[in-house]
């Protein structure tokens, strides 16, 4: 194909371990992840066949910018005590069982790429909401019917203000994603509106808020 030329890779990282420095307060691995991914997206500017080539993310991660990303992979994810301990390898994407999205970079561009909207005055509003768990396990490892208005409904019903990374309940949080799945053996989810699936999504809560999550 095409070669592909970047733009100072080296400065990228750099910005986005000044980025990762700069995080306070609460959730900062979710303020982070939720910052990061526009940033990656935008000033990287991949065609989708090489985003979905995990060779690329291993260059990118540990050859590009002499290493500096593999760093920001490893103060991301470092463990609280004083042995510097890492987190499993699924992070850096060179696990041959994980799935591609695992890998930290991976998952930021797809989270920058998967609603962005250039018409839009903030193209990545939607990308900006959300916990690293909504994200990671429930949009990117369910796919809902492969229904993208589905998946953007969850994300604006969990986190209506722009930018909002917490706060919402958390049982709706564990449970919600559970039971569209489930609606979906018997809802198109495909067919249906923004709204309609905002609706969907209504009723279920009601369920799940008057049972306690229970099945």
């Amino acid at each position: 194909g095409e070669l592909l030329e970047f733009n100072d890779l080296a400065k990228l990282a750099k910005d986005l371990l000044v980025l990762l420095g700069k995080i306070r307060g609460r959730s900062p691995d979710a303020q982070f992840e939720a910052k990061a991914a526009p940033i990656l997206h935008e000033r990287l500017q991949l065609p989708v066949e090489i985003a979905g080539n995990r060779d690329f993310w291993t260059w990118f991660t540990f050859v590009a910018a002499e290493g500096d990303f593999a760093h920001i992979v490893e103060r991301r994810f470092k463990q609280g005590d004083k042995s510097g301990f890492l987190s499993d390898c699924v992070n850096f994407g060179i696990v041959s069982h994980a799935q591609l999205y695992e890998g930290l970079f991976a998952r930021l561009w797809w989270r920058g790429q998967s609603f962005y909207d250039s018409n839009l005055d903030d193209p990545y509003g939607i990308a900006r909401r959300g916990y690293v768990d909504l994200w990671r396990s429930h949009l990117m490892r369910q796919n809902y019917g492969a229904s993208k208005t589905m998946a953007r409904a969850l994300i604006e019903f969990l986190y209506p203000e722009e930018e909002q990374i917490s706060g919402h309940d958390s049982l709706l949080i564990r449970e919600l994603p559970k039971k569209i799945c489930a609606q979906n053996s018997v809802t198109a989810f495909e067919l249906l509106t923004l709204e309609e699936c905002k609706d969907v999504l209504n009723d279920l809560a009601e369920i799940i808020l008057a049972d306690g999550g229970d099945e």
